[in-house]
């Protein structure tokens, strides 16, 4: 017989990790779309842009391998909370530098490459 493939969403645990995880997903699409248009805005500049995925890019290459290892060794919800907590801090920065008349350029990247 047969395990049946939706016996998983009989879980409270997971429907909630999975509401959770879908809606900050969403919540990082809406917020790079928001810093895409803000950047292109302030600097009318495709390359502005491309610099967003480059300083997006750096940390997933340079903490690949450190990552599977914190995975292995440390508890993973803590691990969970702590980069849901950071993405929501770096989130409320980029809040307060689209608050600026006109925000350091550096300052934006630099939020992003820790997002």
């Amino acid at each position: 017989m047969a395990a049946n493939p939706y016996g998983v969403f009989r879980h409270r645990p997971f429907l909630t990790f999975l509401a959770f995880q879908s809606a900050s997903a969403t919540a990082s699409e809406i917020l790079m779309v928001g810093v895409g248009w803000h950047l292109y805005l302030l600097t009318d500049s495709a390359f502005a842009l491309g610099l967003i995925g480059f300083f997006q890019a750096l940390p997933v290459i340079g903490l690949a391998l450190w990552s599977g290892h914190a995975a292995d060794r440390f508890n993973r919800r803590t691990i969970l909370t702590l980069t849901q907590s950071a993405h929501a801090l770096g989130a409320l920065l980029l809040f307060g530098l689209a608050l600026l008349p006109r925000p350091p350029l550096a300052a934006i990247y630099a939020t992003l490459f820790l997002l």
